[in-house]
């Protein structure tokens, strides 16, 4: 009995001993782990580090290309105005005896034509222009059919033109209603609608119209516009026409019944036509109108 109870104590001894060595690995691993963990978070705050430092780097180089391509677009436009200098120069040398416009190269021609007749504001064919200042202006174009012929082109494609209605049909002429891209009309009671209408569609290559109300216009013949016939009105819209614009005159005493009219307008130069359909009644009332006012104005 006393020989197996030594045993036992001999066993126990040696199983302690083993456990406090196992205890001393697993302390001495577990040191190692957090060593390592350790190592590992540095060499990632490392490599942030040396991740922005790259960035920046590159954000810097990107500013260098930018750089460099914003002077190599300058210098290539520089180059460009040095060329046509040269080109210009070389133009005028090549003339020889009197100075004669016509044998300037086409482009400095349409430069020049460009500053003598393009005006920065709206040219005024209305009863206010100044017939003696146009005449100034527009001298250029009695210098030779050449000339005149490249001049139209220019003034009346380039140019915006304000008149009242009573003007248009004297302004569109054969001669100008191809190149006018720009109009602004003033519309009283002087005019007749109907008729301006029809006058803008013959200008093909209009890009722009503005057409301010000043007073109620006519329609046909003396008939004053109302709302009912404003919907009769028609209007063949080209495809180059895309900026439309209508206004009330600001001090008209009319406004309320103006902006009604300026309303239904708008929406027949924008689609062609006003969609609403007239009521029986009214066509009577506008046709019996028209008759007690007769002719007069067509």
């Amino acid at each position: 009995m006393a020989s197996f109870l030594d045993e036992v104590r001999h066993d126990l001894s040696l199983a302690e001993t083993e456990k406090r060595h196992l205890q001393h690995s697993i302390q001495s691993l577990s040191s190692q782990v957090d060593t390592l963990i350790d190592e590992v978070n540095s060499n990632e705050r490392e490599l942030s580090c040396i991740i922005d430092m790259f960035r920046q780097r590159q954000i810097k180089f990107e500013q260098k290309i930018d750089y460099c391509r914003r002077q190599e677009r300058e210098q290539n436009e520089e180059l460009s105005r040095t060329e046509h200098k040269i080109f210009y120069l070389t133009g005028l040398e090549i003339l020889k005896g009197p100075l004669d416009f016509g044998r300037f190269p086409e482009e400095i021609r349409r430069m020049v034509l460009e500053w003598t007749l393009v005006e920065d504001s709206p040219i005024d064919f209305g009863l206010h222009s100044s017939k003696g200042h146009r005449s100034r202006r527009l001298a250029i174009f009695r210098t030779s059919k050449q000339i005149y012929t490249e001049a139209v082109a220019v003034f009346y494609r380039q140019n915006k033109f304000a008149m009242d209605g009573t003007n248009l049909e004297r302004f569109l002429s054969p001669e100008r209603v191809n190149y006018v891209r720009h109009l602004s009309l003033h519309l009283d009671s002087d005019i007749s609608i109907t008729r301006v209408l029809r006058a803008i569609e013959r200008c093909q290559d209009l890009r722009s119209l503005h057409i301010c109300l000043v007073s109620v216009p006519r329609f046909q013949g003396r008939a004053k516009c109302n709302e009912e016939r404003m919907r009769l009105l028609k209007f063949k819209r080209s495809t180059a026409l895309g900026q439309i614009s209508t206004e009330v005159y600001r001090s008209s005493p009319l406004k309320m019944i103006l902006e009604s009219l300026r309303s239904i307008l708008q929406s027949i130069l924008e689609g062609g036509g006003f969609e609403k359909p007239l009521r029986k009644s009214s066509r009577i009332d506008s046709h019996s109108t028209d008759k007690i006012n007769g002719p007069a104005g067509k």
